[in-house]
């Protein structure tokens, strides 16, 4: 009996072992694989707004990178689930044919033990066993021995029921594995065609760029007067505050508990901040990078560049009070946040919905995001700064303090 339970608990050990790791790996792809479809739909639908602003822009061809390094990320997903579909296919075969191989041995020492109860089959023959011992101590061995033969019988049996219901429901699990491995073949090859078909078109959008070379050399340097009025703007307010903050507390700057409080709460939420915008994909990185496709030209971001859905609200990321509110002619408007020793900067807005000096709440809507006429860009710039204890304000990268 004790091999029977040994076998059965080794099954089910097996089988529900298996499918926990299998069901956790394939929650967390199923859950990241939601994730990008979701951002592939809407990098399909910020496309066909700006190419009703105008075709084959700039912000086209962000986009379209944006959507083939989606279309990767997703075939890659599909191919780590196969993987793993592979691997468990294996393990199942593997196991079928060890079960198999000790079927047949059960089997056959079954059909042995069989024989003989039919050589001994006469229950007279049995009695004459028991009766012909020369003690009553051999007698009872004889009777326990017989009692005995009789169960292991039986728990043979048992056992040949047990492993062979094993194989079929290892042998239909194997099937419907197989049958998973072969959905997600054709899923991975639906992607691999949209995939060229997005990289056919980011060809198009390319050409067409570079065939304006020249006046998008022009549009960029006139990208860059504009970032550097934000930031010469940005830099003169938070000089300001950090110059009166110091002529208040003897040359240094210092924060109220207040406003240290906030600070502190502020920093906690790093990489938990909510986006400024309710829907949106980066296609601006901060720091100085290469250009995305004019090779030899280096831009620079002091924040990051979130495009949007036409019209969208703008709203702050953390408690806080307006510290400023500007206004340039190419550029929109901007609303920079006071957070303790953070500031946040919404800049590139059509409206502003705040006042100078009002506290705000997080996820309290700022304004409305610009979209630009010429390009079709709708973009919410997006900046994150902190002032040291030295009065010096560092650039953050907003990208590594909002969710993921």
């Amino acid at each position: 009996m004790s091999q029977l339970k040994n076998g059965i608990s080794f099954f089910l050990f097996f089988i529900f072992g298996n499918l926990c790791l299998l069901g956790q790996g394939k929650e967390e792809l199923q859950k990241e694989r939601n994730e990008l479809n979701k951002k592939i739909e809407l990098t399909n639908q910020l496309i066909k707004d700006t190419q009703k602003e105008k075709s084959n822009t700039q912000q086209t061809l962000l986009l379209l990178n944006k959507k083939v390094g989606y279309r990767d990320q997703l075939i890659s997903n599909y191919g780590k689930e196969s993987r793993e579909l592979e691997r468990q296919i294996d393990g199942n075969k593997k196991e079928i044919a060890n079960l198999e191989v000790e079927l047949a041995s059960l089997k056959k020492e079954y059909a042995h033990l069989i024989r003989q109860a039919y050589k001994n089959r006469d229950s007279y023959d049995q009695l004459m066993f028991i009766f012909s011992a020369q003690s009553f101590n051999q007698a009872y061995k004889r009777m326990k021995f017989i009692q005995q033969y009789t169960l292991y019988r039986q728990k043979q049996a048992e056992l040949i029921k047990s492993k062979s219901l094993e194989i079929v429901e290892l042998n239909a699990a194997l099937e419907i594995k197989v049958q998973e491995k072969r959905t997600l073949a054709s899923k991975v090859a639906e992607e691999k065609n949209s995939l060229q078909s997005d990289v056919d078109k980011q060809k198009v959008a390319l050409n067409s760029l570079q065939q304006n070379e020249k006046e998008l050399k022009k549009q960029l340097r006139e990208q860059e007067d504009q970032r550097k009025n934000l930031n010469k703007a940005i830099d003169r307010i938070i000089a300001e505050e950090i110059k009166k903050s110091k002529k208040d507390n003897a040359g240094n700057f210092t924060l109220t508990p207040e406003a240290k409080e906030l600070s502190d709460n502020f920093a906690k939420n790093k990489g938990k901040l909510p986006w400024p915008v309710e829907k949106g994909l980066i296609t601006g990185a901060f720091g100085i990078h290469d250009h995305a496709f004019l090779p030899g030209i280096k831009v620079e971001n002091n924040g990051i560049d979130i495009t949007t859905e036409k019209g969208s609200g703008v709203r702050t990321v953390f408690n806080g009070s307006v510290s400023a509110i500007l206004d340039f002619k190419d550029m929109g408007k901007a609303v920079i946040i006071n957070h303790g020793a953070y500031r946040t900067v919404y800049s590139n807005l059509k409206e502003v919905f705040v006042a100078k000096g009002q506290k705000v709440d997080t996820k309290q809507l700022l304004g409305t995001v610009m979209t630009n006429v010429q390009s079709g860009k709708t973009d919410s710039h997006f900046e994150i700064l902190y002032i040291d204890s030295k009065g010096e304000f560092l650039k953050q990268n907003p990208a590594l303090w909002i969710a993921r």
